[in-house]
């Protein structure tokens, strides 16, 4: 009995505790409760905040795409796109810091009321155009008005020109008509006429070749005959003064002997003259009769001087004609490097010659060679350096000359022929002389010759002359 007791006090200190434990348990397992429920309601209430803060987010982003013209399922990327392709295309020229469409507005705004004041001022002008337009126009009716009428002026005009035209073109065609009639005529008689002046100009072809040949050869014959030797001397000399270096010559007024021609003066015993055998040259200063003239003397020899009886020749001068020359080529008589083409025609024209043509340095030919042509004078042939032309010309000249059988010489020949003579080189001797002026030694031919005998006795004529001296006489 004492056991179940005690077993029934066991069981209910058990039962006690459980039911304490399971109480202080369940306060516990409440409070906890509460504080979950506590914090849900806070969770709540928070996630109920951002629910509708996020609703009222949409709200006003759906409301600003509604503002700004997009479609509330719009995305921002496309937004984004579709904002700057409208700056892009509606405000390029826009530089704000910030690029949109609140900066862009004012900006676009501006450049508006620009252009609308411009469109203001254009539409202003374009009032005061049109209130022109009527006095334009009244003034351009005017102006119409008077150009139809010229119009019909002209237009009238023409026909008339016309009509004369027609008039002018009728009468035109019977004339043609009469002058083909008249040509075609012509025609036939001028074929006949031809042929006939054909067989004329035939027969005075062959008879001009005939009488060319034969003027060729009698130009020959007689230039062979002109061809003097001393056997037919231009002159001589009759007397001489050496004292006043003055010679007297049997050629005067007759002869139509001019003053200032050049002779070469030759011993009388020489029939062949050439640069060797001529003594000396003279000038003709005075042709005091018909058959005497005065000279002076230009180039004597002391050891061969001129005596009387020595002949006298010029290649430019015949008596009673004058000779003909042509020249061609470089003239540097004097070895100076320069041209002297000047100064050999005017010996040519001073000695009584005449130049029919010149080949000059520019390449040109002026003047021809004629039959009457007694000399081509030639320089120095043309080289490569010369103008173009230049040898072309020459050698035309001497293709007329031989066309022609024109005698051809050098132009030493001729200066030797007249007598003429350079001005010599000076040279320095003695102190102070240059190793080329020591060797220089002057060469005068005519000095070198021995003397001549002409195998004649002197004349008395060649005597000194001690007669008194009167102002302006000859002695």
């Amino acid at each position: 009995m004492a056991r179940q007791n005690q077993g029934l006090q066991i069981a209910l200190i058990i039962f006690v505790v459980l039911t304490i434990g399971l109480g202080v348990t369940t306060f516990l397992f409440s409070s906890q409760a509460n504080e979950a429920r506590m914090a849900a309601k806070d969770a709540k209430e928070k996630a109920q905040q951002l629910r509708d803060g996020m609703l009222t987010v949409q709200d006003e982003n759906n409301r600003l795409k509604t503002l700004m013209g997009f479609a509330e399922t719009m995305k921002f990327d496309e937004i984004s796109a579709a904002v700057n392709k409208d700056l892009n295309t509606y405000a390029a020229n826009f530089e704000g810091e910030t690029r949109g469409y609140h900066q862009a507005l004012p900006y676009l705004y501006q450049t508006i009321e620009g252009k609308s004041s411009t469109i203001a001022a254009l539409e202003e002008q374009l009032q005061l155009a049109e209130r022109r337009i009527p006095s334009i126009e009244e003034q351009a009716k005017a102006q119409i008005a008077k150009h139809e009428q010229r119009m019909a002026e002209l237009e009238k005009a023409n026909t008339q020109v016309e009509a004369q035209k027609r008039q002018a073109e009728n009468q035109f065609s019977t004339r043609m008509a009469e002058a083909t009639t008249v040509v075609s005529r012509a025609r036939t008689q001028s074929a006949e006429e031809v042929k006939k002046r054909e067989e004329q100009l035939a027969q005075i072809g062959g008879k001009l070749q005939e009488v060319t040949k034969q003027a060729l050869k009698a130009t020959e014959k007689v230039k062979k005959m002109e061809t003097k030797t001393f056997e037919v001397p231009d002159g001589k000399v009759v007397r001489v003064n050496h004292r006043t270096k003055r010679v007297w010559i049997n050629l005067g007024r007759a002869d139509d002997l001019p003053n200032q021609i050049s002779f070469a003066v030759y011993p009388a015993d020489v029939t062949a003259p050439n640069e060797e055998t001529v003594k000396g040259s003279i000038e003709v200063v005075d042709v005091s009769g018909d058959a005497t003239a005065e000279a002076r003397i230009l180039a004597d020899s002391a050891v061969d001087p001129i005596m009387p009886g020595d002949k006298i020749h010029t290649p430019v001068w015949t008596p009673g004609q004058k000779r003909r020359f042509a020249l061609a080529g470089a003239f540097d008589i004097n070895n100076d490097g320069r041209d002297d083409l000047q100064t050999v025609k005017n010996l040519i024209t001073m000695n009584g010659g005449t130049i029919d043509a010149v080949a000059g340095p520019d390449g040109g030919i002026t003047g021809q060679i004629t039959l009457n042509t007694r000399f081509l004078v030639l320089g120095d042939p043309p080289n490569a350096k010369d103008k173009p032309g230049i040898l072309e010309s020459y050698s035309e000249m001497q293709s007329q000359a031989d066309r022609l059988r024109v005698e051809t010489i050098p132009v030493s020949q001729l200066l030797d022929m007249m007598g003429y003579r350079p001005r010599a080189t000076v040279a320095r001797f003695g102190e102070g002389a240059s190793d080329s002026g020591t060797r220089f030694r002057e060469r005068n031919r005519m000095s070198e010759a021995p003397p001549r005998d002409s195998g004649q006795p002197v004349s008395g004529i060649y005597q000194r002359d001690e007669r008194p001296r009167t102002r302006g006489g000859a002695y």
